[in-house]
């Protein structure tokens, strides 16, 4: 966040912090980003719910602002 205000470039920024989640935001209809998630992340493989609500959370985030933009 701070790189970003220094460049001065006007864009805002939301963060926000799941306590459970892995690094792929894509949608799980996406035979391979399942497949990658089982495999690679323990945290998928530990909390498995949470890591899902967290993917449709910033999904519905990122289309809102899509629309909101459009």
């Amino acid at each position: 966040m701070k790189s970003l205000g220094k460049k001065g470039s006007g864009t805002q920024v939301r963060v926000k912090t799941y306590e459970h989640g892995t690094h792929f935001i894509l949608p799980d209809n996406v035979p391979f980003i399942s497949l990658m998630n089982r495999i690679a992340f323990k945290e998928w493989k530990t909390h498995n719910a949470e890591c899902k609500a967290a993917r449709i959370d910033v999904r519905k985030k990122i289309e809102a602002q899509l629309r909101e933009w459009a």
